[in-house]
């Protein structure tokens, strides 16, 4: 049996809690939130208002679509867009980022408004398509070609990467080359 304090609300295997309601026959996704206090602070003002489907995530797309979760602790928004993967800025909550990212998907993705472009001029030239991933320990190259993001490999040290990404970059990622060296 459900919990007044819950109902409405579920629990994710990520720790999240999602506000939702079953609404002429489908579940429809009103928000998501770090706490269990948040969800049910937007639970009851959407009882509040009766449960108005103005105040639920229009764009029916995945709570993550487009966000990723940084190194930081905090949400970084990019969009793949004529050829090229833009950033659209970093928030410190998912929450943030996913009002910003509906905003931009309802905006058409207008490039007017970018956030700060990336914060880390220094470290992002050095850092071009290498990630570190702090949960495996190793640092990873991946490019995306021709709409499809592919990947270079992983290696425990940023120095390996860059020398793999430089060589990679010499060879103008042409995979067919690999065989030769």
């Amino acid at each position: 049996m459900e919990d007044s304090s819950t109902k409405y609300i579920r629990k994710t295997s990520d720790g999240m809690y999602n506000v939702e309601k079953w609404i002429d026959g489908h579940t429809v996704y009103f928000g998501r939130f770090s706490s269990l206090l948040n969800a049910q602070k937007y639970r009851d003002f959407l009882v509040e208002h009766d449960w108005d489907t103005k105040y639920y995530f229009k764009n029916k797309c995945a709570p993550l679509k487009y966000i990723q979760k940084t190194e930081n602790n905090t949400y970084r928004i990019d969009k793949f867009l004529n050829g090229k993967t833009i950033y659209f800025g970093v928030f410190p909550s998912l929450v943030d980022a996913q009002k910003y990212r509906d905003f931009l998907i309802e905006h058409d993705w207008d490039l007017k408004y970018q956030r700060r472009k990336n914060h880390c001029k220094a470290r992002s030239k050095e850092m071009r398509y290498i990630s570190y991933s702090k949960n495996h320990d190793v640092f990873q190259i991946n490019k995306t070609i021709h709409g499809k993001v592919m990947y270079f490999g992983y290696y425990h040290t940023l120095e390996e990467a860059i020398h793999e990404r430089d060589f990679y970059e010499s060879i103008d990622w042409n995979m067919d080359l690999i065989d030769l060296y």
